[in-house]
């Protein structure tokens, strides 16, 4: 358990960077070609990338705080 958090969380945020301005794209292409469905799917297909390094993201937060919050209990 020798990783920080910080560490891990950084290439999470830039991937979600680099997610969002992909799929940012692809809708403005999108609304203009509203019949293009492949972008829909493609659109999909970022949102669910996007939601998953939300939810990793959250997880290491998560374990941040129960990580924080153990007491040393002396005997």
């Amino acid at each position: 358990m020798g990783y920080d958090i910080a560490e891990t969380a950084s290439p999470l945020k830039e991937k979600r960077r680099v997610l969002k301005k992909k799929r940012d794209s692809l809708f403005a292409e999108y609304t203009k070609r509203p019949q293009d469905y492949h972008l829909a799917l493609e659109i999909k297909n970022i949102d669910d990338e996007i939601a998953e390094c939300n939810q990793k993201e959250q997880e290491g937060n998560e374990r941040a705080k129960v990580r924080g919050q153990r007491t040393l209990v002396s005997s």
